[in-house]
């Protein structure tokens, strides 16, 4: 299945960039898949004679079973099940999300992270090096002893095989070729970041992301776009249940561009709201670019707080106002009930005075106590201005 082999990087077989074969290998030799991020399935198995071997993946999963073998183990992986390995070791020298181990020894080096070590039977030993990152361990049955640098570890959440690939499944880590960074760990997808992204996390875009769904954010997480884009490239409006290319569903989310105001978020021309925020979810918007159809925010419960960035619509609504009025919108019988609230500190809007706007009714303004609206004519379009929030 390879194009060429290398044996002096350490590794048996070595797939050259562009590999275009197939997705899942079968080997019983070491591996380097290279930058390449089509092999998702890696099935390494013993043979009649006992070997030490490497394996560097690049995302996807990696199955192990192996009772005579010793696997050196770098890259990126969504799941590493190990069925059985000496107990020489297994050693994680990369990243991965989910760890599950049956038989054998495992050995977290110091530059390893892993998100779920899931120790699942008594059968197993593990030893967590001084710099080793493991964030959280997992049994695979109630009775199941975990023992970590020889010591018995008191480990409560239980977790199947079946919990622990379903799990995998909402991760897509990458060494290479990543979209997102979160605490060092890499990406394929904003979605994927978001799913395996834990309460007070950090996304760090690295690079721009065309989507072909929806995104959606259930925690407490900031996303900062660093200069980049995401952006939906196929029809995703699916009235009811999708309108927006973001929708925030839950907990406290931050939005910013550390780099400025160019990274964000941009609908498809005529398709869908940028953001929406439903589920008495809270969205703070610090900076960054926000383009949607109608809406660039629509609030149907929750809060949206505005400090900073810049909003501007594709698809106008000339049925109210002057077809910005709908910029940043509240479902109204939520607004007039108090459960959808828009709080405006700041940014700068394309023909919608949040001050002054039919959004809730002629006269409706979000601005925020303490604040006001400054306007100078666009520099494009004679027939709207640019409203930009200062303090009062």
């Amino acid at each position: 299945f390879a194009d060429s082999y290398n044996a002096d990087k350490g590794y048996s077989v070595y797939l050259n960039s562009g590999y275009s074969g197939n997705s899942t290998l079968d080997i019983t030799t070491g591996l380097d898949v290279g930058e390449n991020t089509n092999v998702d399935v890696v099935n390494y198995s013993k043979t009649t004679e006992a070997k030490d071997i490497t394996i560097r993946t690049n995302g996807g999963t990696l199955n192990i079973d192996a009772d005579t073998d010793s696997v050196d183990h770098y890259g990126a992986n969504d799941l590493v099940n190990i069925k059985a390995i000496d107990t020489a070791s297994y050693h994680e020298n990369g990243v991965v999300a989910y760890v599950r181990i049956e038989a054998g020894h495992f050995v977290a080096e110091n530059t390893s992270k892993v998100i779920n070590l899931n120790v699942a039977t008594s059968n197993v030993t593990v030893t967590e090096e001084s710099s080793a990152t493991v964030i959280a361990y997992s049994k695979g049955a109630d009775d199941v002893v975990v023992t970590v640098n020889g010591e018995a570890k008191e480990v409560t959440e239980v977790k199947s095989e079946e919990e622990i690939k379903t799990g995998a499944n909402d991760s897509a880590l990458v060494t290479d070729g990543g979209v997102v960074e979160v605490n060092g760990l890499m990406f394929k997808s904003l979605q994927s970041a978001i799913n395996m992204a834990q309460d007070g996390d950090t996304l760090k875009l690295v690079d721009d992301e065309k989507v072909t769904a929806a995104i959606s954010i259930g925690k407490n997480i900031t996303i900062d776009f660093n200069g980049y884009v995401v952006e939906n490239i196929v029809d995703i409006w699916n009235e009811p249940t999708v309108n927006s290319l973001l929708s925030v569903k839950g907990g406290n989310v931050v939005l910013k561009d550390s780099t400025g105001n160019n990274g964000g978020l941009r609908a498809k021309q005529d398709d869908c709201y940028g953001i929406d925020i439903k589920n008495g979810a809270s969205l703070t918007i610090e900076s960054g670019k926000y383009i949607g159809n109608v809406s660039a925010v629509q609030v149907t419960e929750g809060k949206l707080i505005v400090t900073g960035g810049s909003f501007d619509l594709l698809q106008l609504w000339n049925q109210v106002g002057n077809g910005y009025d709908y910029t940043l919108n509240c479902i109204d019988s939520y607004y007039k009930d108090g459960t959808a609230k828009v709080f405006v500190q700041g940014g700068t809007f394309s023909g919608f005075d949040p001050s002054n706007n039919y959004a809730e009714g002629k006269g409706t303004s979000f601005l925020a106590e303490g604040y006001k609206v400054e306007s100078v004519p666009h520099s494009s379009n004679p027939n709207i201005n640019i409203y930009t929030i200062v303090k009062a």
